[in-house]
């Protein structure tokens, strides 16, 4: 299932994502309008299903530019964002979003070793959940979040 998932995703396809925080401390990964002490995140206030799609800059490297409800993230909220494969592109093992405007944001997507999986099916609903550590200026955190992938 995670394959067909990735295969969606780095394809272009989209999909949908909801937060849910596992911890109270905020991130950039929180969907909610909770920014206190970080910048917004970047799907607004109290956006929290919102499809994103993912736009080729370069093929060699796999880097792209992330759109959110269809507008590139840096005209929604002065943001840019990209994500990178450095491994290759059939084992995506790390994504990183970066903004260039924040000192020190990073979002980092990790695929995580053997004793975790990565993408974890929610055992309430069943659906899958994407595994997310965040790092802001040195802070890093954990989040779930509910992933979607469109057809």
């Amino acid at each position: 299932m995670s394959d067909s998932l990735l295969k969606q995703i780095s394809s272009g396809a989209g999909f949908k994502i909801k937060g849910r925080a596992t911890s109270t401390v905020v991130g950039r990964a929180e969907i909610e309008n909770q920014s206190i002490t970080t910048p917004k995140p970047i799907y607004g206030a109290g956006r929290t299903d919102m499809l994103w799609t993912f736009e080729d800059v370069n093929r060699e490297d796999n880097t792209c530019i992330i759109k959110c409800g269809g507008a590139p993230v840096s005209e929604k909220d002065g943001l840019l964002w990209a994500f990178t494969d450095n491994v290759d592109n059939t084992t995506i093992d790390r994504w990183s979003l970066r903004s260039p405007f924040v000192q020190g944001s990073l979002l980092v997507i990790v695929k995580a070793d053997s004793t975790r999986q990565w993408l974890l099916p929610d055992p309430e609903t069943g659906r899958t959940q994407l595994k997310v550590g965040t790092s802001i200026e040195g802070e890093n955190d954990e989040q779930l979040f509910e992933i979607e992938a469109l057809e």
